[in-house]
């Protein structure tokens, strides 16, 4: 299976969480979801113009950490490139609500480390260090 492969296979895998982000800002702020966005800018938006990231992390669970990406298959990734307000971090358990802005000065003293096949990188956080 090649790399797109994979990519498109767990963009499918994790959508629900996505769905689930979105209800639950939903329902924490009474307002609704005014657009899908299926790039690297954010993943949705809600009706006052927020727009939110989520990321599922499954890893956290045995880990402790979150692996917040920055460069992947060769070109800027992730939290460098989002438009987004605020990150949705996902253990699959617990979400967590963090400000974009607030996450890229917690990554600025966070470990890289590298995936398995080493085409991607990412900051290293413990998920206390994310608990706002």
């Amino acid at each position: 299976m090649s790399n797109y492969e994979v990519f498109n296979r767990n963009v499918k895998i994790y959508k629900k969480y996505e769905i689930e982000a979105s209800e639950r800002i939903k329902n924490k702020y009474n307002i609704d979801i005014k657009c899908w966005c299926d790039n690297s800018n954010y993943d949705f938006k809600t009706t006052n113009d927020i727009k939110y990231e989520v990321k599922c992390e499954p890893m956290a669970l045995k880990t402790g950490n979150f692996f917040v990406e920055f460069w992947a298959y060769g070109v800027a990734s992730g939290i460098s490139i989002t438009k987004s307000n605020y990150y949705i971090i996902t253990d699959t358990n617990k979400y967590y609500l963090i400000d974009t802005n607030k996450l890229k000065e917690l990554c600025q003293s966070a470990n890289v480390k590298f995936t398995k096949d080493n085409l991607t990188r990412g900051y290293l956080l413990k998920k206390e260090s994310i608990i706002i």
